[in-house]
């Protein structure tokens, strides 16, 4: 009984050929996942830079508006306080008082 001969060399290059497309799809694997981990940090950073400004935004326009309540009281007493409570809600930061403000988009809610 003869055995079958069996080209080495080939076998070697099927093998090696193997080996680079398994170490290239282990690679395009790992990069995905890095891209979508680096994309999904960026939008994270990019919302709370959002807030951060929110925040900043709201606390200028209560600013505002308590230094101009307390003036009014302390000048002229709370009926006038209670008068001008219209004008206090409108007092809101322009975007030239600082720049980091931009335009303020106020947004009516119904508490209750």
């Amino acid at each position: 009984m003869q055995g079958i001969k069996v080209n080495r060399g080939i076998n070697k290059k099927a093998t090696a050929l193997l080996v680079v497309m398994a170490l290239g799809v282990a690679g395009t694997i790992v990069l995905s996942g890095t891209l979508k981990w680096t994309s999904h940090n960026a939008m994270v950073i990019n919302r709370n830079i959002a807030y951060q400004n929110a925040v900043l935004a709201a606390e200028a326009a209560t600013e505002k508006a308590l230094s101009t309540l307390i003036t009014d009281f302390a000048k002229e007493g709370a009926g006038t306080v209670a008068g001008r409570m219209n004008e206090y809600k409108k007092r809101i930061p322009k975007p030239d008082e600082h720049p980091s403000v931009g335009p303020v988009q106020v947004q009516k809610r119904s508490w209750g």
